[in-house]
């Protein structure tokens, strides 16, 4: 799962561009950032109910919205590829208990 990721920040993310890495090296010097990889790399989180994956990658400041688009599809479709499914919490709401509605202004027995 871990490499389906991976290969669409390479194929769409920025990757060993020199000028990318020129200017992180002026912010770190700047920011007094600690050194750090460029590169696309996957950060593994257990949750209550599953394990979480994060995909850290880099892009130029504009065009996000299509590249995160194309790297969508892309991992979606290396997951079906696998035989990998989504897992999603969803709830289903099967029943609403009655409720009684009491103006307190008008039933002085009424409870806040």
């Amino acid at each position: 799962m871990e490499q389906i990721l991976l290969r669409a920040a390479r194929d769409h993310a920025v990757v060993d561009d020199p000028s990318a890495n020129g200017a992180f090296e002026s912010m770190r010097r700047r920011y007094a950032l600690a050194p750090t990889s460029l590169n696309p790399s996957v950060y593994w989180r257990i949750t209550d109910n599953w394990v979480e994956l994060s995909l850290r990658f880099l892009v130029p400041h504009r065009g996000v919205r299509a590249i995160k688009d194309l790297m969508t599809r892309d991992i979606l479709a290396g997951l079906d590829e696998a035989g990998i499914g989504i897992a999603s919490a969803t709830n289903a709401i099967v029943g609403i208990p009655d409720l009684k509605i009491v103006d307190a202004r008008r039933d002085p027995d009424a409870h806040q």
